[in-house]
């Protein structure tokens, strides 16, 4: 039953609620019980204490009506039993609620408050405050919500003016702040979310979905310990997920640990106070990647955007990578998954075969960009690929050498007189002809390392292949590099290209 004026409540009214009417009207602080913690439950809800039992609708009463200094309502230690409903009221000043308990829910649905609105040390079934409009701020501080089925704390589509504070919150169902405009900073401490109870819960336990907040989110000590907490397009300014606990020593993010899935595909953000080494935050994007078997590529991009701007480039550039590496096994799971449902759904016609295929050139290109370039973002990789390269075709090169397995690479020679006279004498022909003929002295001098580097790397010349070449008929160490010489000459052509590619830009790095 709503009232119009007191005269219809006095008869009825409690001590509590006369002393809160005084206190609104000289714009004092109405103090029922102890301030610090929430007070206990009551042993019998049908026989409370006069002095701290306030109904609802004189609460309702007292707000809305006009005796209610701008000062506001400022109550502690209360005890409401009723369902408070201030939908769409039009309340000008501000709420404060300190220790009180409330057996029902709450609603400021389409509400607009000039001020703050605030609950601290409170236990309170539910609080909905959808499309609520707070010209200052919310604070909701060590406050106890017990609903396990449902919604237990609702602020989608609220705007909150200055900021709000969620710090010491307890949850036992789903916290919805989606769609909230927050025109400060939202802060998340030592705060505990689970989703609702139930075989048709929600299987969300916080919802920060499509939210904006044009300053910080600091996420602090964020506990849950089953269900979903999704930042799906959701925008912040500063993200600020420090471990105060740490104190200002090594930046952690430990606070995202947990058993709750996360979703962060969507989630921006222009910049980062916390860790920004590459290592600590994979793992935090590896929490968030994934949901019901599908990959979210976007916070790779988001944080490697980041990283770069604010000067990590190596960080970001490591991200990318990361990021490359797993488009590259969901790839290759997409193809794998096609065959086996193909092997199922149409064995005859061999389709599964040319899936095979295409999953061995996946991984053979994977593996080529991986190793060589690092996707790109590693472009130095192929220079120790070509050095690996080089050495080993060194290895080739020294044995067939000191074998004999080398001839000039001259017709000429190959038809002297001379050439013929060394070759019966000396079963290392090559090298007495580079070192004692007389018709040798001025024959390019043979260095085996520079052999290997002129094969090896096509933008060099150091003259060597145009003077020596393996021979086939002078023992197995020369015909073994006669045919070495192709796949090196290959591999060094596909090395050098892709790591100029990266360098050059060719193959992209955003």
């Amino acid at each position: 039953m709503g009232y119009s004026s007191w005269a219809e409540i006095e008869p009825t009214a409690t001590p509590a609620e006369r002393q809160l009417k005084a206190c609104a009207e000289a714009g004092e602080p109405c103090v029922l019980g102890p301030y610090g913690s929430p007070p206990p439950a009551p042993e019998d809800w049908k026989a409370l204490d006069p002095t701290r039992h306030i109904r609802a609708n004189v609460l309702q009463f007292i707000v809305l009506s006009q005796i209610t200094t701008k000062k506001g309502i400022q109550l502690t230690g209360a005890d409401i039993v009723e369902p408070i409903d201030f939908e769409s009221a039009k309340i000008p000043f501000s709420c404060t609620f300190k220790n009180c308990r409330s057996l029902a829910e709450i609603t400021f649905a389409n509400a607009h408050l000039t001020g703050t609105l605030a609950f601290e040390n409170c236990c309170l079934r539910a609080l909905n405050a959808s499309n609520m409009e707070i010209t200052s701020q919310l604070i909701l501080r060590d406050t106890h919500f017990i609903k396990e089925i449902g919604i237990g704390l609702m602020l989608q589509g609220a705007r909150i003016g200055e900021g709000a504070y969620l710090a010491g919150i307890k949850m036992h169902s789903c916290a919805k702040l989606s769609g909230m405009n927050i025109g400060g900073a939202l802060e998340l401490q030592n705060a505990s979310f689970s989703k609702s109870k139930g075989t048709d819960a929600d299987s969300y336990a916080l919802s920060l979905e499509n939210t904006q907040i044009m300053a910080q989110l600091a996420w602090q000590n964020v506990s849950c310990s089953e269900g979903i907490i999704s930042f799906t397009g959701s925008s912040i300014a500063t993200l600020d997920d420090r471990d105060r606990a740490q104190g200002n020593g090594p930046d952690d993010i430990a606070t995202w640990a947990g058993n709750a899935e996360l979703i962060l595909n969507g989630f921006t953000y222009d910049q980062i106070t916390g860790a920004t080494d590459a290592k600590t935050r994979l793992a935090w994007l590896a929490k968030g990647d994934h949901l019901d078997g599908e990959f979210f590529p976007h916070p790779y991009k988001q944080l490697a955007k980041v990283l770069y701007d604010m000067g990590h480039e190596a960080d970001a550039r490591e991200v990318l990578f990361t990021l490359e590496q797993k488009l590259s096994i969901e790839r290759q799971n997409t193809l794998r998954q096609d065959i086996k449902t193909l092997r199922q759904t149409a064995p005859e016609t061999g389709l599964d075969i040319a899936q095979m295929l295409l999953l061995g050139i996946e991984r053979g290109k994977d593996w080529l960009l991986r190793s060589i370039i690092g996707y790109g973002y590693k472009p130095f990789r192929s220079l120790a690929a070509l050095i690996l390269l080089v050495f080993l075709f060194w290895l080739f090169t020294l044995a067939a050498w000191h074998t004999g397995g080398f001839a000039p690479n001259s017709g000429v020679i190959l038809t002297s007189p001379d050439w013929t006279a060394l070759g019966t004498q000396h079963p290392n022909a090559a090298a007495a002809w580079a070192t004692l003929a007389p018709a040798g002295q001025d024959w390019e001098s043979f260095g085996s390392f520079a052999y290997a580097l002129d094969v090896v790397i096509p933008i060099i010349e150091f003259g060597q292949t145009d003077a020596w070449a393996p021979s086939t008929s002078r023992g197995l160490a020369g015909s073994i590099l006669w045919w070495a010489r192709w796949p090196f000459i290959i591999a060094g052509w596909i090395v050098t290209a892709l790591g100029a590619a990266a360098l050059t830009g060719v193959i992209q790095r955003k």
